[in-house]
């Protein structure tokens, strides 16, 4: 049962027992019911207010981590373009042909699978896939 459904219970019970309408409760039920609702309530509210506080963090360390990876892509496009150069500049041919390097996903492709809801393993596939489909 969710807070939300706790709280929306405790307030009915509570209007029932405020308005006499059923004895039976009142006399049964309503001195048991009521301050063991309140009290799971009150227990249940941190571990609510913590998993919401991690839900966030893991949010926010999952867009670093997206930053993170979209930057080092970035290091790595850059350091195999001043290879190149350097390769060129010492009139060396280069070991390997420029089309022949390995390519990586671009942000937009990055954007895109982290957009798609997918599993774990689905994603796995599908990140796969979009390589071979890049290094063919």
């Amino acid at each position: 049962m969710t807070i939300e459904a706790m709280k929306q219970a405790l307030e009915a019970l509570e209007h029932v027992h405020r308005t006499g309408d059923t004895q039976v409760f009142d006399i049964c039920y309503a001195d048991h019911v009521i301050p063991a609702l309140r009290a799971a309530i009150e227990e249940a509210e941190p571990v609510h207010e913590a998993n919401e506080a991690f839900g966030k963090r893991q949010e926010w360390w999952n867009d670093k981590m997206f930053e993170m990876e979209a930057e080092l892509q970035r290091y790595k496009k850059s350091a195999a373009m001043w290879r190149n150069k350097a390769y060129e500049a010492a009139g060396h041919p280069l070991p390997w042909k420029p089309d022949e390097l390995w390519q990586g996903l671009t942000d937009k492709d990055l954007e895109e699978l982290s957009n798609a809801e997918l599993g774990s393993y689905d994603l796995c596939l599908e990140v796969e896939a979009k390589l071979k489909e890049k290094n063919r």
